[in-house]
C-alpha cells in the first residue's frame, strides 16, 4: 500500500479552474503547496474525497457513454520527494486529465512508478485494465471518469476493463497514447486505504477509443 507522499488534486494540472469557471464553480490555487488544498478533491498518496453512500434514485454524474475528442488535456509530472527516504522505492507518478464537456467530466489517467503494471518503472506499451489496475488502492495504471468535476469535488468512475496504450511518457516531453473499450463504474474511494469500491447504483460509463496528448509540466 503507498505511502502517504505528497497531495495531488484534481487541481494538480490547472485543468479545473477552468472547468469549474464553465460551470459555474468556485476556482482555487492549483497544487502548490498551500493550505488552500485541503479542499479539493485529492488523489492517490492522500486519497481521493471519498463520496460515500449514493441515493439509489439519484442521477448518475458521469454519462453512459462518451466519444469525441478531449479539450483543456493537460499533464503533469511529480518525482519522488526528497525527504521519502533510501528505503522508500520509486514513487514518481504522472497525471493526465481531459474534459469530455463542460459539467465537466473528466478522463483522468494517473501513473504511479513502482505499482500495478508499473512495477518495474514507466514505460510505453499497451496495457490491459486488470487485476490491480481496477482498484484505486492498487493500481500503478489507475483510469478514472470524474464526473461533475469542480473545485471542490469530483464523483470518481473506475476502469473495470479496456487497455490502455502509451506512445510517449517524459518529465519533459509528453504524456500520450490512446484508450480502447474503456468500461467504468460508480465507485466511493476510503481516504485511509485507497481502496475503491463499487457503490451499484447501476452507474456505468464506457469510451470506445480515445486519443490523449499533453505537455509534462513538472510540479
Amino acid at each position: 500500500m503507498r505511502t502517504s507522499l505528497k497531495i495531488l488534486s484534481v487541481l494538480s494540472t490547472g485543468l479545473l479552474i477552468t472547468a469549474a469557471a464553465c460551470s459555474g464553480g468556485s476556482s482555487s490555487n492549483s497544487d502548490g503547496g498551500t493550505d488552500a488544498q485541503s479542499d479539493a478533491v485529492v488523489h492517490k498518496d492522500s486519497g481521493m474525497q471519498d463520496t460515500g453512500p449514493v441515493d439509489a434514485a439519484a442521477q448518475c454524474t458521469a454519462d453512459a457513454s462518451y466519444s469525441g475528442s478531449l479539450t483543456q488535456e493537460s499533464a503533469s509530472y511529480t518525482p519522488t520527494p526528497a525527504d521519502a527516504g533510501a528505503d522508500a522505492g520509486p514513487e514518481d507518478s504522472y497525471q493526465f486529465q481531459g474534459a469530455y464537456n463542460t459539467d465537466a467530466d473528466l478522463l483522468d489517467i494517473e501513473i504511479y512508478d513502482g505499482y500495478g503494471v508499473f512495477t518495474n518503472g514507466v514505460q510505453p506499451g499497451t496495457y490491459n485494465l486488470t487485476g490491480d489496475e481496477l482498484n484505486y488502492g492498487t493500481c500503478g495504471l489507475c483510469v478514472l471518469i470524474l464526473g461533475d468535476a469542480t473545485a471542490s469535488s469530483a464523483d470518481p468512475y473506475m476502469a473495470t476493463g479496456g487497455s490502455i496504450t502509451i506512445t510517449s511518457i517524459s518529465p519533459t516531453g509528453t504524456f500520450a497514447g490512446t484508450g480502447t473499450n474503456l468500461a467504468f463504474t460508480h465507485v466511493s474511494i476510503d481516504q485511509n486505504t485507497l481502496e475503491s469500491t463499487p457503490v451499484n447504483d447501476g452507474c456505468n460509463s464506457s469510451v470506445a477509443s480515445v486519443s490523449f496528448s499533453a505537455t509534462v509540466q513538472q510540479q
